[in-house]
């Protein structure tokens, strides 16, 4: 009975992430794909639900018993001096204790399990569909609240629904039934008159839930407003000492701590001092209606005083199941902020998954051949974006992309590995349009060095081996020789098994790029991909990293994306990009000789490295 309460307490409809349709209720918070979700965990887990609902029937007709030995006592044990008879009530009294202790302790490791089952199968599927989002709705939402969303919303559904909500509901309801039972049992008067009060708190406490709802989505929603702040200024803590600005970002905290601390305070008010106060009021009068209407039913002699005792123990039982009742229902509005964030995370697009692959490769394979044909892709922005981008690369070829700060470089590359999809034109892989082709094949075609490597909190060799750790020792000593990290290495006291630290700031952003350049080397791509990988090194460092990255060409095409015009002087062919199109293409010698923009970039950065020079 208590598992069908609690498994139909949850509705649910057809979400992205399945394959079959459930039934639907208009509910917002029962309606939603989070909801769907709990409610396929809950079947799943039916033992545990079961168990837990065996445990809650088991301490509901505990908790009644006592009240029942109490009014055995008064009235027979005690009028005839009966000892041994009111021994065996009295120890009937404390085995029903203990027992009902040792239940409730089950009941509550069982809610709790189930409730955290809910919150990890929630993190998973949230996770899976972040993980698996199209960047371009993604990167909308920020990281701050996806990391809130994925832990603290996730765990509040499991915690405070499931765990804390959903599951003591049916038991209370069972706590309620069985109290109401035994008053109707002992004296049908007292159990109509209990009867009577139900529909007028749920009345006056449903007229609070919608502002419930609104004052809870209001101070979560700033909770995660300051937990965005805060990781937004530690993790920029250089920018705001270089700037002098720690006594700004603490007016800006202080400013938060005031707002937290209203939004808080009118939350606190509405469920701890009205809703919470409902109840034991409510309480207090039934006991003393319980009191004088059974004064008049023993006066009747329809009542004996050991019923009344009995009825008198049972009416604050009923009525603190109703107060919880109540708060639950609070609760259960308070959760729904939480629904709301969590679907959120359910609603993003996902990622193409499969498609089309080139025919298999030549065994003398010598990199990927790539087409772009009128490509155009537009942010937010009008201006923003490429246009009718045409070129190609061929296999084994150098190609460099040069341009000033946003000229569509690195859309260019976005295109290309499928983050983004063209929105006009195509690109195409091996003779594969990116519309079709397979991304999770196309991927491990390609070796990526960002503009900002993204490093982990982890050893040198944990980060150069992502994502597997799979690659063998020579592999990985020769990726390092390419990268130029010999020296590097040689220098640190652990070498490989370094740890990097958060985000690799306790090395050098040289050194974090010439990291990023060994992980890409190391996945041996067909197409090896640097977005500005030289921004950061020295000139020294650089020439050899051009060097080597010379020596590994073999068996691959390279595409680098630089504004040092000298980075890209041993390429094959260079395309220049202006204001999100093709400006010029050709070799380096031939843009020199047209006297473009090329050559004018060139000579702008010689004369710029001359005055470096003579300073």
């Amino acid at each position: 009975m208590a598992a069908a309460i609690a498994v139909r307490l949850l509705e649910t409809r057809r979400c992205r992430i399945f394959d079959t349709p459930i039934a639907a209720k208009p509910e917002a918070a029962e309606s939603s794909r989070s909801a769907a979700i709990v409610r396929q965990e809950l079947r799943r887990r039916w033992r545990a639900v079961a168990l837990a609902s065996g445990l809650m029937l088991g301490s509901a007709a505990l908790s009644i018993v006592p009240a029942l030995l109490v009014a055995a006592l008064i009235d027979h044990a005690l009028p005839g001096g009966d000892l041994g008879l009111a021994a065996a009530l009295a120890a009937g009294m404390a085995a029903a204790g203990l027992a009902l202790l040792v239940l409730s302790s089950f009941e509550s490791y069982m809610r709790a399990s189930i409730g955290e089952a809910v919150s990890q199968r929630l993190r998973r599927k949230a996770f899976d569909c972040v993980s698996a989002a199209e960047l371009v709705e993604l990167e909308q939402m920020p990281s701050q609240q996806l990391v809130f969303r994925l832990t603290r919303s996730c765990g509040r559904i499991g915690e405070m629904y499931v765990s804390e909500s959903l599951l003591p509901a049916a038991s209370h309801t069972l706590l309620l039934v069985a109290a109401l039972a035994a008053m109707f049992v002992i004296a049908w008067p007292l159990g109509i008159m209990a009867v009577v009060v139900i529909p007028v708190l749920a009345l006056g406490v449903g007229r609070l839930g919608s502002l419930s709802t609104r004052l809870d989505r209001e101070f979560f929603g700033h909770l995660e407003r300051g937990q965005g702040f805060l990781q937004e200024v530690l993790a920029g803590i250089r920018v705001v000492r270089v700037f002098d600005a720690t006594a700004h970002e603490r007016r800006r905290w202080l400013e938060w701590i005031h707002a937290h601390w209203r939004a808080k305070a009118k939350t606190v008010a509405l469920h701890d001092v009205v809703i919470a106060r409902i109840g034991p009021a409510a309480q207090a009068l039934v006991t003393a209606a319980a009191f004088g209407f059974g004064a008049v039913l023993i006066a009747g002699d329809h009542l004996s005083l050991g019923g009344l005792i009995a009825a008198a123990a049972l009416a604050p039982r009923a009525y603190v199941s109703v107060q919880r009742l109540l708060t639950l229902q609070g609760n259960r509005a308070r959760i729904e902020a939480e629904y709301e964030r969590v679907d959120a995370l359910f609603d993003l697009s996902p990622e193409r998954v499969g498609g089309r692959t080139p025919p298999p490769l030549p065994a003398a394979d010598s990199g990927s051949r790539i087409e772009f044909r009128e490509a155009t892709f537009r942010y937010a922005r009008e201006d923003a974006g490429v246009f009718g981008v045409s070129f190609s690369v061929e296999p084994g070829e150098f190609l460099g992309i040069v341009g000033e700060t946003g000229s569509g470089k690195s859309t260019l590359l976005d295109l290309l590995v499928g983050f983004y999809a063209p929105h006009e034109g195509a690109v195409h892989v091996d003779g594969v349009d990116t519309h079709e082709i397979d991304l999770s094949w196309l991927r491990r075609q390609v070796g990526f060095v960002p503009q900002e490597p993204r490093l982990w909190d982890a050893t040198i060799a944990d980060n150069i081996r992502y994502p597997t750790g799979a690659a063998g020792d020579a592999e990985l000593r020769q990726a390092l020789r390419d990268a130029q990290l010999d020296e590097f290495l040689a220098r640190l006291p652990q070498g490989l098994e370094t740890i990097v630290g958060e985000l690799g700031q306790s090395i050098s952003a040289g050194e974090r790029q010439r990291i990023a350049v060994a992980r890409a080397l190391l996945r041996d791509p067909r197409l090896l991909i640097l977005d500005e990988a030289t921004a950061s090194l020295d000139a020294a460092t650089e020439r050899d990293l051009r060097r080597a990255l010379a020596s590994s060409r073999r068996g691959r095409t390279l595409i680098v994306v630089t504004h040092r015009i000298e980075t890209v002087m041993g390429a094959d062919r260079i395309v220049v990009m202006d204001r999100g199109q093709v400006l010029e293409q050709g070799s380096p010698d031939e843009l020199l000789q047209a006297g473009g923009r090329f050559a004018s970039l060139r000579r702008a950065q010689a004369g710029d490295a001359a005055v470096g020079r003579s300073g």
